[in-house]
Formats: C-alpha cells, sequence, structure tokens
C-alpha cells in the first residue's frame, strides 16, 4: 500500500504542474454546477464510498504490478472539412497524442517518472462489435450554435456538453470518450478554456472529456504544422484525463479572486490531503473485463 500510494503523490503532483495553468481547465466550474444538483451530489458520494471500499480490501496491492489498458474512442466534431484539415484533425495528429498520454502515465517523460501502470489505446471494436480506429469523425456543423460559438463552459451560445454528449457517444462502461471539438466559448480554439472531463463515475450521464481539436495532439515545436497550443506539448489532454481519473488541482477549494474557479496553490495545505486515489476505473475494468476484451480484441492483464 506504502509504495501505491507514494506513487499517486509523485504522479499527482506532476500531472497538475505539467503545463497547465488552472485558468485554461474548465473542470472546477463544470464541477461546481452539477455539485448544484442533490441527485449527483448523491451519484457522487456513491464513487467516492466504491473508492474507500476498494482501498480498504487491499486489492490495491494486490493490482500493484498490472498494467491496465482503456479502450479510447475519439469523436472528432468537425465543421465537414476534408480529414487533416482544420477541426477534423488527421489520424496522425490524434495518434501523437494517445502515444504521448501512454508515455506519460507508464513513467517515459521527464514530467513524469512514475510508471503509473495505466495504457490507453484506440478501440478496435465499436459497439456493434464492428471493426474501428478508434476515431469518429462526425459532422457537427449542424448542431445549433456550434460552428459559430463552439461548445459553452460558460453561457456562450455555443452547443452544451449535455447536446454533444448525446449526439454522439458510446458507452461509457466499455470506453473513455473523447469529444474534440473546434473551440470553447467562442475562442477561435485559442486563449481561455482549452478543456475539460467529468470524474468517470458509473452511477452518473456524466463521463469522459472535451477538448479542443488545437490541443489534441503531441508535436514539440510545432514542426509538423498542426498549429497546436502550448507549444504541442499535450498538456491538456494528460491533464484532463487526470481529472476523468478522479484527480483534483492541487489546489483544489482555493478560489482568490471569488469567480468560482479555483485559482492557486494555498499556503497552508497540506501535502496529500484529499487526494482520491486512480482505483474506481481500475476497479471498473476489473468487473467489465469480459466485456472489455470482447470490445477491443486488446490483452488486458488483469490481477
Amino acid at each position: 500500500m506504502k509504495n501505491f500510494t507514494i506513487k499517486i503523490v509523485i504522479v499527482f503532483f506532476s500531472l497538475f504542474c505539467y503545463s497547465v495553468f488552472a485558468q485554461q481547465c474548465a473542470f472546477d466550474k463544470q464541477r461546481d454546477v452539477l455539485l448544484q444538483d442533490p441527485n449527483y451530489v448523491q451519484q457522487e458520494q456513491l464513487a467516492e464510498q466504491k473508492i474507500q471500499n476498494f482501498i480498504s480490501s487491499n486489492d490495491v496491492v494486490q493490482r500493484n504490478g498490472t498494467v491496465f489498458t482503456i479502450p479510447v474512442v475519439v469523436h472528432v466534431l468537425h465543421l465537414g472539412e476534408a480529414e487533416g484539415t482544420g477541426s477534423n484533425i488527421s489520424d496522425a495528429q490524434i495518434q501523437s497524442s494517445i502515444d504521448n498520454l501512454n508515455d506519460f502515465y507508464r513513467g517515459l517523460t521527464p514530467g513524469s517518472s512514475v510508471d503509473f501502470e495505466i495504457e490507453f489505446v484506440l478501440a478496435q471494436r465499436d459497439p456493434n462489435c464492428a471493426a474501428t480506429t478508434g476515431i469518429n469523425r462526425v459532422d457537427a456543423s449542424g448542431i445549433p450554435g456550434y460552428a459559430s460559438n463552439g461548445v459553452n463552459v460558460a453561457d456562450s451560445g455555443g452547443a452544451d456538453y449535455e447536446t454533444i454528449r448525446d449526439y454522439i457517444n458510446w458507452p461509457s462502461s466499455d470506453y473513455l470518450n473523447f469529444w474534440i471539438v473546434t473551440e470553447l466559448d467562442n475562442n477561435d480554439g485559442g486563449f481561455g478554456y482549452q478543456g475539460y472531463a467529468y470524474f468517470y463515475n458509473e452511477f452518473s450521464s456524466y463521463y469522459g472529456s472535451v477538448m479542443m481539436a488545437s490541443v489534441f495532439g503531441y508535436d514539440p515545436g510545432n514542426s509538423n504544422g498542426w498549429g497546436l497550443n502550448s507549444n504541442g506539448d499535450n498538456s491538456t489532454v494528460v491533464h484532463e484525463v487526470g481529472h476523468y481519473l478522479h484527480l483534483y488541482h492541487t489546489f483544489q477549494g482555493d478560489d482568490t479572486d471569488n469567480d468560482g474557479i479555483s485559482d492557486t496553490c494555498p499556503a497552508d495545505t497540506t501535502v496529500g490531503t484529499d487526494i482520491v486515489m486512480v482505483v474506481q476505473i481500475l476497479c471498473h475494468i476489473k468487473e467489465k473485463q469480459v466485456r472489455v476484451l470482447q470490445i477491443t480484441h486488446v490483452q488486458v492483464v488483469l490481477g
């Protein structure tokens, strides 16, 4: 347990100091809205209890050293452009993001020297068990507000998360859904919110991660011409997956400007307090192992 806990703490701090400013992540803002719903609060409490039960059962120790594979579907919500153009990003750009995500969570990058024993793979089977690349391209130009303003974080006149989720999603019990969108809050894919994710929660319909096309890819120095933000470091993707895996910001609860969004690391925070370990998704994959293997045709090593 001690070794696993140390791993969690190290990855926790390396993950959320990894090139992403809090003001660019909409996780806190989206979650604060959900916490106004008593039903959602109850769902989150159920998920938290499941995590605590998992920890107390000592299954964490038994699974230490096991690599878990999570199947991913990338929904590219483009505006009708040709593949590889504009918001309809190329397969190569998508694969570069997944490769870097794996490098980070397996401890193979300078920003993450700890092997978190989690890997991500583009799904090989769709929900109907037909062959797939794990990349699902969808012309979303017909969604009201999407072509002009992208997806809302605040009320910017774009499409709501619920709208794009209902427009296209694959079962969250079998896949990690990424929705790759044109922009957030009418920012033209540039400065401002870069993406957000929800805690994985089997009791809730909120799951997966929304990110702009301009952050989904790994191309340091932007040598491939993809025009990525943050110098092509893929940090938003790494960061938002951390939220999906039940990690808070390191400055969780601090709001220096009273705008409802956490801002900076408070000086009086106790290191390690309120860290929720990334065990719910691992526990869930264990429970769903047969279905996961059927869907992905990827060997998942299970303890």
